[in-house]
């Protein structure tokens, strides 16, 4: 894709997580790839499991990851590499449409976040789209 809302770049997972290759603030590799420099501020579409934060009827926010987790202990749980922080444009009515997997696009940010040398985080995405769906279970609950 051309990175635009019509033609938002397609992002698999192997290129997002190919990120711990380069970056790894706490060994001193603080320089992140030229490809995620590029990648922020476009339009992406990613595809994967998702976890909505809390119980409820309605969210807006959630974690979309490249493997399934339950939040717990079934599954695989997610590093700053495989997993993108997403706030949607419109709150997804989880009592009519269940979730827990879905493609999402929207405004890519790389944007690290560190606590004393440790990466908590580093993909954003905010005002996102939820444009497709699949699963069963809030979030795989």
């Amino acid at each position: 894709g051309a990175g635009t809302s019509n033609d938002p770049v397609e992002a698999p997972w192997e290129l997002l997580v190919s990120a711990m290759e380069d970056y790894r603030p706490r060994e001193g590799k603080t320089e992140l790839p030229q490809w995620a420099r590029d990648l922020s501020g476009k339009h992406v579409r990613i595809t994967g499991f998702v976890l909505f934060p809390t119980f409820g009827t309605q969210a807006r926010e959630l974690l979309l990851m490249k493997n399934q987790w339950d939040g717990c202990c079934i599954g695989v749980p997610p590093t700053p590499y495989d997993a993108v922080e997403i706030t949607l444009d419109k709150a997804v009515d989880l009592t009519d449409t269940p979730v827990n997997f879905a493609s999402i696009s929207g405004v890519l940010q790389v944007d690290p976040y560190l606590v004393n040398g440790w990466l908590l985080g580093l993909y954003l995405m905010e005002n996102a789209t939820l444009e497709s769906i699949g699963g069963s279970g809030a979030g795989g609950f």
